[in-house]
C-alpha cells in the first residue's frame, strides 16, 4: 500500500471541487478522492441534467395552455433527441472537472475512501492518505425500500434520468420533490402516472396551501394520487409489473420508481476509526461545517447533518469550508434564508417562514394571498393556477416568507429571499421601479 502525505484530503467531487480549487490556489497540497465519475450528483445525475428534461416539458405545457390562443397544434416532441441533447452536457463534465483540478495542482485518486484514523484514509487498499485536514463530501444515496417483496424491481431517479424509452405506465412511490418533477415530465409526454404516498399530504415541508394546490394541479394533469397508502408487494410478469398496495388494490405498470427520500452516504465512516460523530442525518457538524468530535475533519453537502440536501446549500458549504480551513473558522452559514423550488409547470417555490412557523414563533404578521389568473401576466400565457402567499411582519413591514405557484416562480423567489436578507419592507418592494410588464413587476400586486 502506497502512503501519501498531504495538507488536505477531500473525498467527493461535486460542489466540493471548488473547495479543492480554492485550497490549491492558496498554496495547499490537496488530494481529491472520487469513487465515481468526477462532477458529483447534481451535475451528472441530478438537478442539472434534470433541468434539461424539465425545461422541455415546461415549454410543452405552456404551449398546451396556449392552444387556440396563438398555437393551433402541439409541436412534435422527441424524447430520444432530448436525451441526446442532455447527454451532450453531462458527457463533458468529468473531463472538464479533471482538467480544472489538475491545472490547479490537485492530485486526483480514483477509488473508495474509508477513514482509517483521525487523520488518514484508505483508498481501495491501494493508498493510505495522511492529511492534516480532511473534507468529507460523499453526498447521499436513494433511501432503500425494505421488507417489500419485489423491491429489486424498483428504480430511482438516476435510472429515470437515463431512460432511453418512456414507459407507457409508471408508478412512483413517495410524494416528494423528485416524484413531483419526474411524474410531471412523464405526464407531459402523455404517459399514465400513479403516485403512491404514505402521507396525508404531498411535500410536507411546503406551506399547506401550496401543497393542496400542487395536488390539484397534478390531478388536473391526469396524475393519479393515492395517499395514506404504502406498497405491499411487487410482482413481475410478461406484461410489466403488478403492484399491490396496503388497501388491497392492484396497479399495473411498466416502470416503478422510488422517491422516498435520500440518506447520507456514510460508507466513509465504516469502522468508526476517525472519532467522527454521526447519526442517520449525517456527520454532525458545528456552524463552521466542522465535525463536532474531530476538529480536523469538515463535512459539506448531503453527507453533513445540516437542515437541507440542496445543491445551493452544498455550494455555500463548499466555499465556507475552504475559507474556514484557510482562516481558522471565520465564516458560518445562515440556513434561515434558503429558497427552494419544484420544477413543474407552473413552478412552485418557497422561502422563509410559512404561516404555521410564523404563528409558532409568536410573531404578529399579515398574510397577502390570492390567485393570479386574472392578471395580465397570467392571461397572456394561459396560466390558470397562479397563486401567491406572502407573510409580512405587522410592525416592521418586512417579508417573513413567500410561497408561490407561477411561471418563473423559481426566479421570482430569489428576489423575495434577497428582500428577507436585506430586510426590505413592503414599501420598498411596492415602490421599486421594476422593468414592466413582467413577472417580477407583479411583486407590487402581491403586497396589497
Amino acid at each position: 500500500m502506497k502512503i501519501l502525505d498531504t495538507d488536505i484530503a477531500i473525498v467527493g467531487s461535486g460542489s466540493v471541487y471548488t473547495t479543492a480549487l480554492h485550497l490549491a490556489q492558496a498554496g495547499k497540497k490537496v488530494i481529491l478522492i472520487e469513487e465515481d465519475e468526477l462532477g458529483g450528483t447534481c451535475a451528472l445525475r441530478g438537478c442539472q441534467p434534470k433541468k434539461y428534461l424539465v425545461e422541455h416539458t415546461q415549454i410543452l405545457m405552456m404551449i398546451r395552455h396556449l392552444l387556440h390562443k396563438g398555437f393551433d397544434t402541439l409541436p412534435q416532441s422527441s424524447w430520444n433527441s432530448l436525451q441526446s441533447y442532455k447527454n451532450e452536457f453531462t458527457t463533458n463534465i468529468p473531463h472538464h472537472t479533471k482538467e480544472q483540478l489538475q491545472d490547479a495542482g490537485v492530485t486526483i485518486l480514483k477509488g473508495k475512501a474509508v477513514l482509517s484514523g483521525t487523520h488518514s484514509l484508505k483508498v481501495d487498499e491501494r493508498y493510505e492518505v495522511h492529511a492534516q485536514k480532511i473534507v468529507i463530501a460523499t453526498g447521499s444515496r436513494s433511501r432503500e425500500m425494505e421488507d417489500i417483496q419485489g423491491a429489486e424491481y424498483v428504480q430511482g431517479s438516476d435510472e429515470f434520468l437515463k431512460l432511453q424509452k418512456l414507459p407507457d405506465r409508471a408508478v412512483f412511490i413517495g410524494g416528494g420533490y423528485i416524484t413531483m418533477e419526474c411524474s410531471h415530465i412523464l405526464r407531459a409526454f402523455g404517459k399514465e402516472v400513479t403516485i403512491v404516498h404514505r402521507g396525508n399530504e404531498l411535500l410536507k415541508r411546503l406551506d399547506p396551501d401550496l401543497s393542496t394546490r400542487l395536488e390539484k394541479i397534478s390531478a388536473e394533469m391526469g396524475i393519479k394520487i393515492i395517499k395514506q397508502t404504502t406498497v405491499s408487494q411487487i410482482k413481475k410478469d410478461y406484461n410489466g409489473f403488478e403492484i399491490l398496495d396496503s388497501n388491497g388494490d392492484l396497479h399495473r405498470c411498466d416502470k416503478i420508481f422510488s422517491a422516498i427520500g435520500r440518506v447520507p452516504n456514510l460508507s466513509i465512516v465504516a469502522g468508526d476509526q476517525a472519532k467522527v460523530d454521526y447519526d442517520k442525518h449525517g456527520i454532525k457538524v458545528n456552524r463552521f461545517c466542522q465535525s463536532t468530535s474531530n476538529p480536523d475533519i469538515y463535512a459539506a453537502g448531503d453527507v453533513a447533518a445540516t437542515p437541507y440536501m440542496l445543491s445551493s446549500t452544498a455550494d455555500q458549504e463548499a466555499r465556507v469550508v475552504a475559507r474556514n480551513i484557510l482562516h481558522d473558522n471565520i465564516e458560518s452559514i445562515d440556513y434561515n434564508i434558503v429558497p427552494t423550488a419544484i420544477y413543474i409547470y407552473p413552478e412552485v417555490a418557497s422561502v422563509g417562514l410559512d404561516e404555521e412557523q410564523a404563528r409558532s414563533l409568536g410573531l404578529k404578521f399579515s398574510i397577502f394571498s390570492g390567485e393570479t389568473k386574472e392578471w395580465s401576466s397570467s392571461k397572456r400565457i394561459g396560466e390558470e393556477n397562479g397563486f401567491y402567499k406572502i407573510i409580512v411582519e405587522q410592525e416592521s413591514k418586512q417579508i417573513l416568507g413567500a410561497h408561490l405557484i407561477r411561471h418563473h416562480a423559481s426566479e421570482l423567489i430569489n428576489l423575495f429571499a434577497l428582500a428577507i436578507k436585506t430586510k426590505a419592507t413592503t414599501y420598498d418592494l411596492k415602490h421599486m421601479m421594476w422593468a414592466y410588464p413582467n413577472f417580477t413587476s407583479d411583486i407590487r400586486y402581491m403586497l396589497g
